[in-house]
């Protein structure tokens, strides 16, 4: 599966004038052709008005109006990026939770049970990746053949929402622990509970990919930005040097379409074709490899001792009473 890494998010440059002069991770090779448009439009409004002086327009108004746009192209954007930020929240909990949930069952369950463990902890590192397939839309899961096998690939073609399918699969996966492999009652709750944050994290992740920005606001905002770019040049031409209208007008164009294309491309943070989407292939990996350490380090650990074996290891000394008797609390 062949990936646009350039596309995705990537850290910011060092150098001021290295991430000020990028193109990879930009917006601007999506947006020039609207800026020469526009320049080219405004050459030919320049020349109109050399010969209908009337049609200049004073700059005054588009002072007020240019205050006023970038003010709604900068709620645009705050909006995607809350949008973004929270889906990358949301896909830190799911780390998180599927670390949480490989160590309570490699530590929580007999010696005995080390190819269950390998089963089940497969089944974990496979469901953040059934995740970003539903979120991107992937149909084809024969590449997780290493972590499940051919009947749960089978199992899982057969239903719409995949990594729910797999959720309840590992979910049942703990009841045979509980029933065979000395998984205590709390332990297999509190691993009931990861299961359900990492699915609560992907329905909210759902909400955002199945809820875009409501519409009004792209029409009202792309339409201010297309009056005023129309209109701008009427009043470029006052000025007295040719190039100095296009120029200005490339520049305000550039910026605004610039701002209202990241305002877009922030909407949908798990599309592998907008700029700077969610890692979600490297996410996807980091939880694997963490996985499998906390896996393999279950050969040099002796599993915890079950809740209601605990105080016959560790008796409870009351070490408080003499203190009690003492103070004639007793």
């Amino acid at each position: 599966m062949s990936l646009n890494y350039s596309l995705t998010n990537q850290p910011e440059y060092q150098s001021f004038f290295k991430s000020a002069l990028a193109l990879k991770g930009s917006v601007t090779p999506k947006v020039m052709k609207r800026v020469c448009l526009i320049v080219l439009y405004t050459s030919l409004v320049f020349y109109l008005c050399y010969f209908f002086p009337s049609a200049i327009l004073p700059i005054g108004p588009f002072e007020y109006g240019g205050l006023v746009l970038g003010l709604v192209l900068v709620f645009r954007v705050n909006a995607g990026y809350d949008r973004w930020w929270e889906a990358r929240k949301l896909w830190g909990n799911v780390v998180n939770q599927s670390r949480n949930l490989a160590i309570i069952l490699v530590n929580c369950t007999s010696k005995e049970s080390q190819d269950w463990i390998v089963k089940v902890t497969n089944m974990i590192s496979a469901l953040p990746y059934l995740m970003k397939d539903s979120l991107r839309e992937h149909t084809n899961i024969q590449y997780l053949l290493h972590l499940i096998d051919m009947d749960s690939i089978q199992q899982l073609n057969k239903v719409k929402n995949r990594p729910l399918m797999l959720a309840t699969m590992i979910s049942r996966e703990l009841q045979v622990a509980r029933a065979s492999h000395g998984l205590d009652s709390f332990a297999f709750h509190h691993a009931q509970t990861q299961i359900q944050h990492i699915i609560d994290a992907q329905g909210a992740c759902e909400r955002i990919l199945k809820t875009p920005m409501p519409f009004v606001m792209a029409i009202k905002s792309r339409r201010f930005i297309l009056f005023f770019l129309l209109m701008l040049p009427f009043a470029l031409a006052n000025v007295a040097l040719f190039f100095s209208p296009l120029l200005i007008a490339g520049i305000v164009s550039y910026a605004l379409f610039s701002l209202d294309q990241i305002g877009f491309e922030l909407q949908n943070p798990f599309s592998e074709n907008n700029l700077s989407h969610l890692p979600l292939d490297s996410i996807c990996q980091t939880i694997g490899s963490n996985i499998k350490e906390i896996r393999d380090n279950r050969l040099f650990l002796d599993p915890l001792p079950k809740l209601s074996e605990f105080n016959e290891i560790y008796p409870i000394q009351r070490t408080l009473e003499p203190l009690f008797y003492k103070a004639g609390l007793d």
